[in-house]
């Protein structure tokens, strides 16, 4: 039997539109308009990257966008940062930069004009305004982690978990090699738990090996912990071409992977100065 594409088509477009239509109405979807990206609540989602591309400031780079275009709260979690990197200082420098445009260098350095500094202030006003909440919890147990986001979720009402630092589980790093494994897929089930039980998307962020070339990453990446992508709802693998002069506005992708059927690509930038990235004209 053979099918037109009139018929493929008509039907194309109502599965489309009956999807996007219960997407738009339905309380169980966050939708950032960051990078097309949306997230079905009690989801689990790796974003995971090679070294030095970029994951942690994607991830605020989502949620500075998200807390202040969306008004949904955020809770960032860090696992792996110590206290010099994540101080107020550092962390307020980071999303000022990103909110402005305005190097990090410059910002860190007091190296602008007053005309900058009024802006920066001004910047800072809107900031604080905005429903962003972090905790520095370095190389935190599963249960401290999940008391303080269970914390996050009842008091200022956080839509979007964001955890950084993930292989800094205590569970993990005191892991025997035997155990690794186990204890790993243990944390997953939690988290996952964890997501469905609040109701709100989780986001982990995890390093893939470096590749002796600069291709695009993909599931085989993850190599004897496969188990982490087929625990997870959806994975954002971030990509760029890290040999590119650090002075340069770059193309970067975000090639997701969901489990609920779609795929694909989606284009975004990195501006090196900033660290930010955004939507590609």
């Amino acid at each position: 039997m053979y099918k037109s594409m009139k018929n493929i088509m008509l039907n194309t477009i109502e599965h489309m539109e009956t999807c996007y239509n219960s997407i738009e109405d339905s309380p169980d979807y966050i939708d950032t308009d960051f990078c097309h990206l949306r997230f079905h609540r009690g989801d689990l989602i790796v974003l995971a990257a090679r070294p030095s591309i970029g994951k942690t400031s994607f991830a605020f780079s989502l949620g500075n966008h998200v807390a202040l275009n969306k008004n949904i709260p955020v809770g960032y979690i860090s696992l792996g940062c110590d206290s010099s990197y994540f101080d107020d200082f550092h962390t307020g420098a980071h999303f000022l930069s990103i909110e402005l445009g305005i190097s990090t260098t410059k910002i860190r350095n007091c190296m602008f004009t007053d005309s900058d500094f009024q802006k920066i202030k001004e910047a800072a006003e809107t900031l604080s305004e905005a429903h962003i909440y972090l905790i520095n919890e370095p190389n935190s147990s599963f249960d401290t982690l999940e008391r303080k986001a269970k914390t996050l979720i009842k008091e200022k009402q956080v839509q979007l978990i964001i955890i950084n630092g993930f292989e800094s589980f205590e569970e993990l790093v005191d892991s025997e090699k035997k155990d690794y494994r186990l204890n790993l897929e243990i944390i997953l089930e939690r988290l996952k738990t964890l997501a469905m039980e609040q109701h709100v998307p989780i986001i982990f962020e995890m390093e893939i090996p470096p590749a002796e070339s600069d291709t695009e990453p993909s599931l085989r990446d993850f190599k004897k912990y496969m188990i982490i992508p087929t625990m997870a709802d959806m994975v954002l693998f971030l990509h760029r071409d890290s040999s590119q002069e650090d002075y340069e506005k770059q193309d970067a992708e975000l090639i997701v992977l969901n489990k609920n059927g779609w795929s694909g690509c989606v284009c975004t930038t990195f501006d090196p100065a900033t660290t930010a990235f955004g939507r590609r004209e």
